[in-house]
């Protein structure tokens, strides 16, 4: 469980500028022995790229991810209230 001293990390997921570093994640995983990708920020996600060019979406998705994150969160419908005193 997270926060015990028995956690441990199975993945690391590379996201930004430098995972589009050749051979990065595989210099990663090497040093630490924990598997490495660059992250896929579009697969899985409720934004659809359309008609951007998936050779667009392999080089700059990874420099992406926090603002593709933000988007999602405003698709997100505000589920919790505020207390009134």
């Amino acid at each position: 469980p997270e926060g015990s001293v028995d956690a441990q990390v199975s993945k690391i997921v590379l996201t930004g500028g430098t995972a589009r570093m050749p051979g990065l994640s595989s210099y990663i995983s090497g040093r630490l022995d924990i598997p490495a990708q660059v992250a896929s920020v579009f697969d899985q996600t409720a934004i659809k790229t359309g008609s951007v060019a998936q050779q667009f979406i392999d080089e700059h998705g990874p420099v992406l991810a926090v603002s593709t994150g933000l988007a999602l969160k405003e698709l997100i419908p505000e589920t919790t209230s505020k207390a009134v005193a």
